[in-house]
């Protein structure tokens, strides 16, 4: 069931050819962004399952999509797994922008 709500959020995503402009139903910018602005993938409330997609979109980049962090078994942390949110995908996003620098250098 995971897996499957997975592969709708990734489908999602590949519709995607820029950063949105406003919030949708299974797309929304997470309010407890950090230095960079992150949003949501979501899916229909289910009791049992909640997976959520926490992805950036590099500015300067727009055919690249980052996935920030991934919680595979929210529903079971339930709110708490936002108030860390900004941190690590901010963490991630840095990791993420230092790696793309040195693929350059390593290119010259």
């Amino acid at each position: 069931m995971q897996l499957d709500r997975l592969i709708v959020e990734l489908r999602l995503l590949e519709r995607l050819d820029a950063e949105p402009a406003e919030d949708s139903a299974g797309l929304k910018q997470v309010r407890q962004s950090g230095r960079h602005p992150v949003w949501r993938l979501s899916h229909p409330f289910h009791p049992r399952v909640a997976v959520r997609l926490i992805v950036w979109f590099p500015p300067d980049q727009h055919d690249r999509i980052v996935v920030a962090l991934f919680a595979g078994d929210k529903a079971t942390m339930g709110d708490v797994f936002y108030g860390s949110v900004a941190a690590r995908a901010d963490a991630t996003i840095e990791q993420w922008k230092y790696q793309q620098r040195n693929d350059k250098r390593e290119d010259t």
